[in-house]
């Protein structure tokens, strides 16, 4: 049982205590009291908390038109922490976990407690969520709701671990800036998770895409039409294709043996193969191949096939978080949509976890200022022959200087007030035990042989990054199998090569680009 009711005088302070019934001994209490209540009864509160509610700061919205339609939904609270548990047979939960790297789901029945509310639901499919972060001990998970439940108006969800981030509001971060620079993306928020009574941490809630999602963020919600959605996955076939978007003739085949995946289906033409997003590798190799003859580069027909504004967006939101996980230097964690209202492509980014300043990569070079030194914008077909129109350049650049100067250099009361607001989460989060045995990226355990031979995972085909390094790689496994400081990843001077505190990153790179931008000529 997670949640107890009792009664007591409203006029009093009062605390929470752990006591055995059997002898009425107090075994914990919390430690402060909580102030008298004002109201007939208390909210929904959660044990060892000073607060239930608490304001967070949020980014101004820019002066942007919006690139979306996304209809109202409670799922992302920005002054609370929910709970969710899930509860299923005991067997169930240690096979779930024990052959981590298999592809297990299992049902669950789930409570979800708001500080004002609870929703109760059956038969919800839980799994194991991701590629490489099934690596870590601190394990993600995915939801997926039957057809007939949703939680506030979704039904495909996914639990963030955070594992590499001993800040816990990188991914966070990113998503928040992206929604306030008006571009399609999930939203974010935090979750306590509970798996059969015992607690198991604090995780970023995201929502998955699907047709339901794309329904929600392009039409308002209103189920009639949604298109077609592809995903770049990375590289295939042995890292010998990539999802670079590059054109290799016309052949379907060839594509579908590539890192592309078709993830939903239009709902009116029923359209079942990679047609639409070949005819758009085969238009950007056309634009190419016009060798700079600029006068032949029409903006209209640019604009006819891809949201440009927002794919230049994002790839300066990659440039500027030195994402080396996105499009421009690992070919994955994007999504394209063909929208059937404007029957062009929009850009949807995914899987921001490894931005400002984490992971086995070589982190100066993604402090870079100068845009055309960053691994990847040189080379990647969409963004280089974007560049190499004058008029799409000077909006890259205009779209650079307002993201800097209107959220990254106005970041910092918004990570100080998160800060506040994860702190004690955080702190629960670092004191529980993991439900995966062993370190993380040393897939160890009772059944390690056959995690091996039955890996589902793929991890033959995952790309490698351009700015990987192997010295900061060996930095990598050894610092996230160590406890860092909540304030040192949100401050800086981790000691770590392969990890810069979030406020240090977003100094040093936002002088950088500035520096090149404001200063200096372009080469």
């Amino acid at each position: 049982m997670l949640l107890h009711q009792g009664a007591a005088p409203s006029a009093l302070p009062y605390r929470y205590v752990q006591y055995n019934p059997e002898n009425n001994e107090i075994i914990h209490s919390e430690t402060e009291d909580r102030p008298p209540l004002t109201e007939p009864t208390t909210l929904n509160e959660f044990y060892g908390r000073s607060w239930t509610r608490k304001q967070v700061k949020m980014f101004e919205h820019l002066p942007y038109q919006d690139h979306f339609n996304r209809t109202d939904s409670n799922l992302h609270p920005s002054d609370e922490i929910p709970t969710i548990h899930v509860i299923s047979e005991e067997d169930n939960i240690y096979n779930l976990h024990g052959y981590y790297l298999q592809d297990i789901d299992i049902r669950v029945n789930m409570t979800y407690i708001r500080a004002d509310r609870i929703k109760l639901f059956t038969n919800v499919r839980f799994k194991i969520g991701g590629r490489s972060s099934r690596l870590f001990t601190k394990l993600g998970y995915n939801l997926c709701f039957p057809k007939d439940q949703d939680l506030e108006g979704y039904r495909k969800l996914k639990l963030r671990a955070a594992a590499s981030d001993p800040s816990y509001m990188r991914e966070k971060l990113a998503y928040d800036m992206l929604y306030a620079a008006g571009m399609p993306a999930t939203q974010a928020s935090y979750v306590r998770l509970f798996i059969n009574n015992r607690a198991i941490g604090l995780f970023v809630l995201v929502e998955k895409y699907d047709d339901t999602w794309l329904e929600n963020e392009f039409h308002g919600g209103i189920g009639n039409k949604h298109g077609v959605l592809y995903e770049g996955k990375g590289a295939a076939k042995n890292r010998e294709r990539y999802a670079d978007l590059s054109y290799h003739g016309d052949d379907l085949a060839y594509y579908a043996e590539s890192a592309y995946e078709m993830k939903e289906v239009d709902s009116e033409k029923e359209v079942s193969d990679l047609g639409d997003l070949v005819g758009l590798a085969k238009f950007i190799d056309s634009q190419a191949k016009m060798d700079g003859d600029l006068s032949n580069q029409s903006l209209e027909t640019w604009h006819s096939q891809l949201d440009v504004y927002g794919f230049l967006t994002n790839m300066a939101f990659e440039f500027l978080h030195g994402s080396w996980d996105g499009y421009l230097q690992n070919t994955e964690n994007y999504y394209l949509y063909k929208d059937p209202t404007t029957s062009r492509f929009v850009w949807i980014p995914w899987d921001l976890e490894y931005v400002m300043g984490s992971g086995p990569v070589s982190i100066p070079s993604l402090l870079e200022g100068n845009y055309s030194h960053f691994d990847g914008i040189a080379h990647k077909p969409l963004i280089k022959t974007l560049l190499n129109v004058p008029h799409f350049r000077q909006v890259f650049e205009q779209i650079l200087r307002n993201l800097v100067t209107l959220l990254y250099d106005k970041s910092f009361p918004v990570i100080d007030s998160l800060e506040d607001f994860l702190r004690q989460d955080v702190e629960w989060d670092q004191a529980q035990i993991r439900m995966r045995d062993g370190l993380s990226f040393l897939p160890l355990g009772p059944h390690f042989v056959e995690n091996v031979l039955q890996n589902s995972q793929g991890h033959a085909n995952m790309p490698l990054p351009l700015s990987l390094d192997y010295w900061v790689a060996a930095d990598y496994i050894i610092r996230i199998n160590q406890h860092i400081p909540f304030q040192t990843a949100v401050e800086g001077n981790t000691t770590h090569v392969s990890l810069m505190g979030v406020k240090e990153w977003i100094t040093q790179k936002s002088n950088n680009v500035k520096k090149y931008l404001f200063l200096e000529d372009p080469e």
